[in-house]
C-alpha cells in the first residue's frame, strides 16, 4: 500500500461525501481511505453508511479532537505514506499521482506537497499560495515554514501532504494536548528532521468559510501550550537562532490571533492578559497588526479594541 489518506470528520455531514468522493476519484489507485468519525452528532454515520463499506475504513472514536482522530487513523493506516484531507475540503483528481511522482524523484526528503487554493464556500477564489520561492523547496524548510506563516499564507497545509508513516511515528504524530495550531506544531517537528518539497500542481481546494475542527471555541490552554513548546525549542535548540527574526514575526502574528479571537468574543480581560504577557517587542508588532485589523472590525469592536490599546498602554509605544 502506498498512500493511507486519513479524513477525521465531526458533524461533517454537509460535506464529508465530497470530501470522500474526491478522494476515491483520484487517477491514482494504490491508496487506501480511513474515516475517522469524532462521534457525530449529524447525518455523518447516514451518510456514510449509504456509502459502499468497501470503499473506506470507517473508524468510531469519541470526540477527542483533530489531532487524536488523525494519530487513530495513523494507527489504523497500512500505507508507507499518509495523507490528510479535512472532511470539508477536496482533493483534485491527480494529487496522489502528483504526490507519488515527487516522492520518486526525491526519495531522500520525508515530506512532500503539492500547493493549494482557498476559496469561499460558494466557490469564488480568494488567493492560492503560489510564490516562486516557494517551489522546489529542499533546504531551510524551518526558515521557510517561519516566513511563510509569518506573512499570513503557509507554504503547506495538513491536506496538501504526504509523509512517510517511519518519519512521522519518529517524530511522535499530532500532540493531542493540542486543538489549535496542531498542524504547525507537527510540521515544525518534521523539519527539524527532514527537508519538505512541494510541487507545483494545485491538488487541493481548502473551503476557507467552512469550521475546520473538531472541536470548537477558543482554547487558551491550547495556544499557551503551542508557545511554550516553541519558546523551548528556541531556548534548547541553538542551532535554530539565526531563525528568530521569522519567529517573532511568527509569533506575534500568532498572538494577534488570539487577541482578535477575544475581541470578537468579547473577552476584554483575556485580550489585554496576553497583550501583556511578552516583551515590549511583540506588543508594538501586534498593535501594529491590531490597528491594520480595524477597518475589518465593526464600530462597537473598534471602541472595545480603541479601549484594550489604552488599558495595555499600546497606544503610548
Amino acid at each position: 500500500m502506498f498512500f493511507s489518506v486519513i479524513i477525521p470528520t465531526y458533524n461533517k455531514g454537509a460535506f464529508v461525501n465530497r470530501a470522500i468522493q474526491s478522494v476515491l476519484n483520484q487517477s491514482f489507485k494504490d491508496f487506501e481511505l480511513i474515516v475517522v468519525d469524532n462521534n457525530s452528532t449529524d447525518k455523518t454515520l447516514e451518510i456514510l453508511s449509504d456509502l459502499k463499506a468497501d470503499d473506506f475504513i470507517l473508524v468510531h472514536e469519541k470526540n477527542q479532537g483533530v489531532a487524536y482522530a488523525r494519530n487513530r487513523g495513523i494507527a489504523e493506516a497500512r500505507g508507507t505514506y499518509i495523507c490528510f484531507l479535512d472532511a470539508d475540503d477536496t482533493y483534485e483528481i491527480q494529487h496522489l499521482e502528483h504526490l507519488a511522482e515527487l516522492i520518486k524523484k526525491n526519495p531522500g526528503i520525508a515530506v512532500v506537497s503539492n500547493r493549494y487554493e482557498i476559496v469561499s464556500i460558494h466557490g469564488n477564489k480568494i488567493k492560492n499560495t503560489y510564490h516562486p520561492n516557494w517551489l522546489n523547496i529542499n533546504s531551510h524548510s524551518l526558515n521557510n515554514l517561519f516566513h511563510s506563516y509569518s506573512i499570513g499564507t503557509p507554504m503547506i497545509n495538513t491536506n496538501t501532504v504526504a509523509i512517510s508513516k517511519k518519519i512521522l511515528l519518529e517524530v511522535g504524530s499530532y500532540d493531542v494536548q493540542l486543538n489549535v495550531a496542531e498542524d504547525i506544531d507537527l510540521w515544525i517537528r518534521l523539519a527539524l528532521k527532514t527537508n519538505f518539497y512541494i510541487g507545483e500542481y494545485f491538488g487541493t481546494t481548502y473551503y476557507h468559510n467552512v469550521t475546520h475542527k473538531s472541536s470548537d471555541g477558543l482554547n487558551i490552554a491550547s495556544y499557551e501550550h503551542f508557545l511554550n513548546k516553541i519558546n523551548a525549542l528556541f531556548e534548547t535548540n541553538k542551532t535554530i537562532l539565526p531563525l528568530q527574526n521569522w519567529f517573532d514575526a511568527f509569533k506575534s502574528k500568532m498572538i494577534f490571533g488570539i487577541v482578535f479571537s477575544c475581541i470578537k468574543l468579547g473577552n476584554q480581560k483575556e485580550a489585554i492578559k496576553w497583550i501583556q504577557k511578552d516583551s515590549l517587542k511583540y506588543q508594538n508588532q501586534i498593535k501594529v497588526l491590531l490597528l491594520k485589523a480595524m477597518s475589518r472590525l465593526p464600530n462597537f469592536m473598534n471602541q472595545l479594541l480603541l479601549l484594550i490599546l489604552r488599558k495595555t498602554g499600546l497606544l503610548n509605544i
